[in-house]
């Protein structure tokens, strides 16, 4: 979903609970989105991107946690 979607200029993605002490999200993407979104614009995207991991049976299966961060 990351990958065809044209608003992400970068990404990446990281363990964000490595010591697994339910201190925060267990997987934490970071987006870097093109310059000049506007506010609609950037709900779209991440809406997009929700509906496209939730749909996933890879991250469904194997992800308690989501967090995104922009960058």
């Amino acid at each position: 979903a990351i990958d065809v979607e044209t608003a992400v200029e970068n990404y990446a993605i990281q363990d964000g609970d490595p010591a697994a002490a339910l201190t925060g999200p267990e997987v934490l993407v970071y987006l870097k989105l093109v310059a000049g979104l506007t506010q609609q614009e950037l709900d779209q995207v991440l809406e997009r991107l929700g509906v496209a991991w939730a749909a996933s049976p890879k991250i469904a299966l194997k992800v308690d946690s989501l967090g995104i961060k922009l960058v």
